[in-house]
């Protein structure tokens, strides 16, 4: 019984480094997709700036812009 103890601790560590090797295979892929959408959506998404509660100026020229625009012109 003694003799296995060795080979066993061996064989063991052996296989929790492959399973360790095989969750990364997986779980850095994954991480990594998740983390390149989450910076796509944020720099895609639409952003409206605010100042004091107003519209800070889009190019989209929403209705307080306008109505500011109009009103200054």
């Amino acid at each position: 019984m003694i003799r296995l103890v060795a080979p066993l601790t061996i064989a063991f560590g052996a296989l929790t480094l492959l399973t360790a090797l095989a969750a990364m295979m997986v779980a850095v892929p994954f991480a990594m997709v998740t983390m390149i959408t989450g910076f796509c959506w944020y720099a895609e998404r639409p952003r409206t700036p605010r100042r004091t509660g107003l519209c800070g100026g889009c190019r989209a020229g929403c209705v307080e812009c306008r109505e500011r625009i109009e009103t200054a012109g």
